[in-house]
């Protein structure tokens, strides 16, 4: 929500942060620091259609966090990620999951990322919209029309996270509806986030497997590149992680 909030209210400042993506792509391929590469559509021409847009934005009203929005973000979230779904569409549609925990009127819009693992990558996903003409996800994050936001994250079985975000005009929580809470630890559910830094925008790992007492230890070393450009390193081991 912060992250969101940051780049509506100075989109230009925003804009120069996501210039540094632009290094990041090969082709079609953008290649991630925790060494999971994304095949994309478009390759950098929608990151760079993104920031210069970003350039000439006024800026917007930030968003206030809406509980029945969290809510119904969050319960897709766990629907998808249970299940390996892709869709707007779980085991309810999205009408149906607003009704569970309130009231919405004007305009709702609901974006999906996955294989994200920091709120960063989550917005430049959005703001990118790779493949998608219309560019929906990144007009609706600009938009001085919406007013409320409520994100769902969490593990995921296919894509390793699933992140929904939902923004609208108008809600107004059912005060007989229970909200969801967010599980704990479950923004930090992938092995790469766990303990991400305070202040940290990329991560690099370089990992080393060896079999102990037949048990698979990976040592992890992690590079974080901090927002004021400095760098720290953590390390890490992890017992039959992913084995």
């Amino acid at each position: 929500m912060s992250e969101i909030n940051e780049c509506r209210e100075n989109p230009a400042a925003y804009a120069y942060r996501l210039e540094s993506w632009v290094e990041m792509y090969a082709g079609d391929v953008r290649y991630r620091d925790e060494d999971v590469p994304v095949l994309t559509t478009e390759g950098v021409s929608a990151l760079k259609q993104a920031i210069s847009l970003l350039k000439r934005t006024p800026s917007a009203p930030p968003l206030r966090f809406s509980p029945g929005l969290f809510s119904a973000a969050q319960l897709h979230c766990e629907n998808l990620g249970t299940k390996g779904g892709a869709s707007h569409q779980g085991d309810l549609g999205l009408r149906e999951r607003l009704a569970k925990f309130g009231h919405w009127g004007g305009k709702v819009v609901e974006a999906l990322d996955f294989g994200s693992i920091a709120a960063r990558e989550v917005v430049a996903s959005l703001l990118i919209d790779d493949g998608l003409p219309t560019r929906e996800h990144r007009k609706a994050l600009i938009s001085p029309d919406y007013r409320l936001i409520g994100v769902g994250f969490g593990p995921h079985e296919a894509y390793k996270s699933v992140c929904t975000v939902l923004l609208a005009t108008k809600f107004s929580e059912d005060a007989s509806a229970t909200q969801l809470s967010m599980p704990p630890g479950m923004l930090l559910g992938t092995w790469e986030a766990r303990g991400w830094l305070e202040g940290a925008v990329r991560l690099n790992c370089e990992i080393t497997s060896d079999m102990e007492n037949e048990v698979m230890v990976k040592r992890v070393v992690k590079m974080w590149e901090m927002e004021d450009g400095s760098e720290r390193r953590t390390e890490e081991v992890i017992y039959d992680a992913l084995a």
